[in-house]
């Protein structure tokens, strides 16, 4: 999103993880992204916001390849824990949670990020992401767990048991084919076998992260991402049986990012 003080200019494009794409393929996104611009010299402020940007080299690598295309900028480069802090909490102390494929939360003071608990991503945690979740669909499935006729709902997919442990162990991107599975759980959420398994993957979340924030008993928990858009409900029943308050629901802090940054205008 590009803004100055008459217009705005909006485009959306794949993600930039600097951590797991090449330096050659951040460069490319990142320079057609400035193609898309009359005059990137004139840019004066670029505020970066994405995943795997935590440790000094990654940021690094971006400032310079920004530096690059946007000779006269002058940047910020965050992790997305960050940007949902300043979405739903702008300079305030508050609990964020983000629940997309996998999730992450945060304690946020006021001033910075003092305590971040997240899962250990989708080989052993990520609890109440999406590849949980998925993946206790898939366990419901070869359990036997669910009624005959929901269970012919995944067997395109989970029937041959091989050909499925082989596409999953092959797949360049097995957490995205997890969660995948996340969709059949929302179409079905309120038959108890499949409600049962969200709430279950919920607590979880609460209990391993959520539980162990300061003030927690006395904040509201806020959350961005699609996971906690579609399972608002049960997410929110979870939060209040444990004693906890839910907060804001975003699914695209972007907008709430903007009027954030806008004042600096």
């Amino acid at each position: 999103m590009i803004i100055n003080e008459k217009k705005k200019i909006s485009f959306s494009d794949h993600g930039i993880n600097p951590s797991t794409l090449a330096e050659e393929d951040v460069g490319l996104y990142i320079r057609a992204g400035s193609e898309r611009l009359p005059d990137p010299a004139q840019v004066s402020k670029i505020y970066h916001y994405g995943a795997g940007v935590s440790g000094i080299q990654q940021k690094n690598l971006l400032k310079d390849i920004y530096y690059t295309y946007f000779p006269n900028a002058i940047l910020s480069v965050e992790d997305d824990m960050l940007a949902a802090v300043r979405a739903t909490l702008g300079d305030a102390p508050g609990i964020v949670c983000i629940l997309g494929t996998g999730s992450n939360s945060c304690y946020f003071d006021g001033t910075s990020i003092t305590e971040n608990y997240q899962g250990f991503g989708y080989m052993i945690g990520d609890e109440g992401g999406g590849v949980d979740i998925g993946t206790r669909m898939i366990k419901l499935y070869y359990s036997k767990s669910l009624p005959e006729k929901l269970s012919r709902k995944l067997d395109d997919e989970l029937a041959d048991r091989s050909a499925f442990v082989k596409k999953l162990y092959t797949h360049e991107k097995p957490n995205r084919y997890l969660a995948t599975f996340c969709q059949f759980a929302g179409k079905h959420q309120h038959l108890p076998v499949i409600r049962h398994e969200i709430q279950g993957s919920f607590q979880a979340l609460i209990k391993n992260y959520l539980s162990k924030y300061p003030n927690n008993d006395k904040l509201p928990i806020n959350f961005v991402g699609s996971i906690s858009e579609h399972f608002r409900d049960i997410l929110i029943e979870s939060l209040e049986s444990q004693g906890l308050m839910p907060g804001k629901f975003l699914t695209r802090p972007i907008t709430e990012l903007e009027k954030y940054h806008y004042k600096e205008l």
